[in-house]
């Protein structure tokens, strides 16, 4: 999901109805994007910065959404494996 994005385009009238925290909650694989950085003006760092202020996602949640992110990849299982030892 692409909260940047989300609000800029209005596609989610009212932030406080966004659904990445019930989704994450509910064991959906959400992973979190920039959608276009150069559009945006923003870095995938601003993204997690904004959810971890405005909807309190944690360290835990955190992980758990870089390793839907790792598991999203268009990787071989092995570069995976790499990356799950480099985040946690």
């Amino acid at each position: 999901m692409c909260p940047t994005s989300n609000r800029q385009t209005i596609a989610i009238p009212d932030m406080k109805d966004y659904p990445f925290m019930p989704y994450l909650k509910k064991g959906i694989k959400v992973t979190l994007n920039t959608d276009d950085m150069g559009i945006s003006g923003i870095k995938l760092a601003d993204e997690y910065k904004y959810m971890e202020e405005t909807f309190g996602l944690s360290a835990e949640d955190e992980k758990i959404i870089i390793n839907n992110s790792i598991d999203a990849t268009f990787t071989t299982e092995e570069v995976k494996e790499s990356l799950r030892k480099q985040f946690n």
